[in-house]
């Protein structure tokens, strides 16, 4: 059964070959273009090519490159500027069929499945019917075993499932303790800020490190500018002096931003600017570094707040 449309309905699709797919998405877009509503296709060339010869339909939008967006904050803020541009056109809902790909490195899946957790607080108000493919023929086991954690609902054939494995955002989160960061046990540079002054200097210092050993050099760039809004919210919000720690290898950047306050409170800080039109002079820092790192992570101990800053260069 159908549930009641309002706001967001986020389903998965767990499947093992291409007539599963079908099945359950076909009817899925069809609904939403009898309904009146807009049927978007975000997936790869071959799910893309089978969707349209299913529904034989040109309303259907096809946008073939699933994975497309690198960072789960510019999918996020992706999905959310179509949703607003939908609803300027005067759409009512759009149901959107969307490939899941999380890659092949294993710390990239815990980014992604807290995108997928927070997206059932993100885009709760928007009219948008979801359905997430997730190919086990392809997926690891944890990637599967994720998307099952943050879907309230499962999409098998033409039936609706309640899924008992949902856990809402907050919950995911606290279920996801930082990752083991096998760089960490290499030797690092260390600093501790007291002011934005050193702040200038490290990034200097920093710079000079990456080119040592031989980081792309725009990659480099993204990195410290993504360290400096994160150092500068600790030495302004945070309780310093401020405990940095940096490694660099060609194809790895890691940073931990360390200060003695109590942090941020919700899990989700930064997934989405304080200001998405850019009107504000402030409090876009932690968004910056989500869109120009790979992996962001926060957590408090009794040592104070951490945040870590992981990217893979190109």
């Amino acid at each position: 059964m159908t549930p009641a449309l309002e706001g967001l309905v986020h389903n998965a699709l767990i499947h093992t070959s291409d007539e599963e797919l079908l099945a359950a998405a076909a009817p899925f877009l069809r609904e939403g273009l009898t309904s009146g509503g807009a049927a978007v296709a975000v997936c790869n060339e071959q799910q893309c090519g089978l969707l349209s010869d299913a529904l034989g339909d040109d309303r259907l939008q096809l946008l073939p490159g699933g994975g497309q967006y690198r960072r789960s904050t510019m999918a996020l803020d992706g999905y959310r500027r179509m949703m607003e541009d939908a609803l300027e056109e005067g759409v009512s809902r759009v149901w959107l069929v969307s490939d899941t790909d999380f890659g092949q490195n294993p710390l990239l899946w815990q980014e992604w499945a807290r995108y997928e957790a927070y997206v059932n607080r993100a885009l709760a108000a928007f009219p948008l019917t979801t359905l997430c493919l997730y190919d086990a023929r392809r997926l690891p086991p944890e990637a599967i075993r994720y998307g099952r954690m943050t879907h309230p609902r499962l999409r098998s054939g033409a039936t609706w499932e309640t899924n008992p494995d949902y856990l809402d955002p907050e919950a995911f989160a606290r279920a996801m303790p930082p990752a083991d960061e096998q760089i960490e046990a290499t030797p690092s540079m260390r600093a501790v800020l007291h002011d934005r002054m050193a702040l200038s200097q490290l990034r200097e210092d920093f710079r000079r490190a990456m080119h040592s050993v031989g980081t792309d050099p725009d990659a480099s760039e993204e990195f410290i500018a993504a360290f400096s809004e994160v150092a500068a919210n600790a030495l302004v919000h945070g309780l310093p002096p401020v405990w940095v720690r940096l490694w660099a290898a060609p194809q790895r950047l890691a940073c931990t931003v360390s200060d003695h306050g109590s942090g941020f409170a919700d899990d989700f800080a930064g997934y989405l600017p304080e200001d998405p039109y850019g009107l504000a002079a402030s409090g876009r820092g932690l968004w910056l570094a989500r869109m120009l790192c790979d992996r962001v992570e926060m957590w408090s101990d009794p040592a104070g707040f951490t945040v870590r800053l992981s990217t893979w260069p190109d």
